[in-house]
């Protein structure tokens, strides 16, 4: 819970969603948790990992939120990585 502790790098390219999915996937990421009553109440737990925890949404600059996320364990239980894509014209 202690937020952010390193920043976002930002990339562009030409894909589909199904491509992003497919090749995230391969490489051992997974959706991220949605915001749910279930994920919320995770919050509350002392031994959640970091994966069971929703991921929050998050704004681009044109304050549009994220259309996918993906996620993937970090190097402890505490830890975990975030991807977020927005499409662009």
């Amino acid at each position: 819970m202690g937020g952010d502790h390193k920043e976002p790098l930002t990339l562009q390219w030409a894909s589909n969603e199904e491509s992003i999915q497919g090749q995230l996937r391969a490489q051992g990421w997974v959706k991220g948790t949605d915001v749910s009553a279930h994920s919320l109440l995770s919050l509350a737990s002392p031994n959640v990992a970091a994966v069971s925890l929703p991921v929050l949404p998050k704004l681009n600059n044109n304050g549009m939120p994220s259309s996918l996320v993906f996620m993937r364990p970090g190097d402890t239980r505490d830890e975990r990585d975030v991807l977020r894509f927005w499409p662009s014209r």
